[in-house]
């Protein structure tokens, strides 16, 4: 290759990195700090109460906790909860009905250990009149658990092996339908993977129409050989206004978290499934049509799912260090 091709190659991919990352920060200044629209500025106050509840909630779980713990923090939790509500944002939601549960919790353990919190208690009460739906209805769990070993400890370590060892790319499937109630529990199964600061910003998309469905599966990119073939997809995404700046791109490791635990749910299901990676330059506009995926999420990755055949064919794929 020329010197001159060279360069011209680099500049193009440095043209190109540019770009995207332009349009990417400006979607995510839109989505985060300049927040214009109404939904996502409740999504926002959402995820700082998930974030700011969980400072306190690992404290509530540790063995020992110090006189005078998470005062501070408690305070400010209150004002975000009374902040939240004269937005006329919703109870109904996670982080409030999280922040809520924590509270309350917060408070019986004060009063375990005879600590006075008279400032935060009435605060608190002044926050529960002014909700508009019953929050004596919640049934959010939040402060520590404690769990013996014999709870925790793994017993059958050979059959989870075993387990993994069978959980293989699957690219062809038999020719029916998934059944919505198969999806649906490996969601629900897969809803158990850990993420940063317990702020959940995974969503998991899925169409049954049949003429979606074949329009998703001629804009994958990687399916090229097997496409019409693959009776369904779900689309992965993250919300960027679950992150603060200096947590930019943070939302790609909680989506991949979230994959690994999706991918074994499925197999759990006995639903083949093949994870297909998307790319920054993919015309996204018709996917966020057919899902209604929202400005402020990210596209993380489309899993392609369908039941075994008899046979399935994979590739070898030998891992690193085995």
């Amino acid at each position: 290759m020329s010197k001159v091709k060279k360069y011209l190659q680099e500049i193009w991919h440095q043209y190109k990195t540019i770009k995207i990352l332009k349009e990417q920060v400006k979607t995510y200044m839109r989505c985060s700090e300049k927040i214009v629209d109404p939904q996502i500025k409740v999504e926002r106050a959402d995820y700082v109460l998930a974030v700011a509840v969980h400072s306190i909630e690992k404290g509530l779980g540790y063995k020992d906790i110090k006189e005078g713990f998470g005062e501070a923090k408690a305070r400010r939790i209150c004002k975000l909860m009374e902040n939240y509500l004269l937005n006329g944002f919703p109870e109904e939601r996670f982080g409030f009905k999280e922040a809520y549960a924590l509270m309350a919790r917060y408070i019986e353990y004060k009063k375990s250990v005879n600590e006075n919190i008279e400032d935060i208690e009435t605060w608190f009460e002044k926050i529960k009149s002014m909700c508009t739906v019953d929050m004596s209805l919640n049934k959010y769990q939040a402060g520590g658990v404690i769990y013996s070993k014999e709870e925790i400890r793994c017993d059958n370590p050979e059959e989870i092996i075993a387990f993994k060892k069978k959980c293989h790319s699957i690219r062809n499937y038999l020719d029916i339908k998934v059944k919505e109630e198969d999806i649906k529990s490996a969601l629900k199964l897969a809803n158990l993977y850990p993420s940063a600061c317990n702020r959940q910003p995974v969503s998991c998309y899925y169409t049954l129409d049949k003429d979606e469905i074949k329009t998703v599966d001629r804009i994958i990119p990687g399916n090229v050989p097997i496409r019409g073939t693959t009776p369904n997809y779900l689309v992965i995404t993250a919300k960027m206004s679950h992150f603060s700046v200096d947590e930019y791109n943070q939302w790609y490791i909680n989506g991949g978290i979230y994959l690994g635990y999706l991918r074994e749910a499925l197999c759990i299901h006995n639903i083949g499934n093949c994870i297909y990676q998307w790319k920054f330059n993919e015309d996204e506009s018709k996917v966020r049509e057919i899902y209604n995926i929202p400005e402020n999420e990210v596209i993380i990755a489309f899993v392609g799912i369908g039941y075994y055949d008899e046979k399935s064919y994979c590739i070898a794929a030998q891992r690193k260090g085995n």
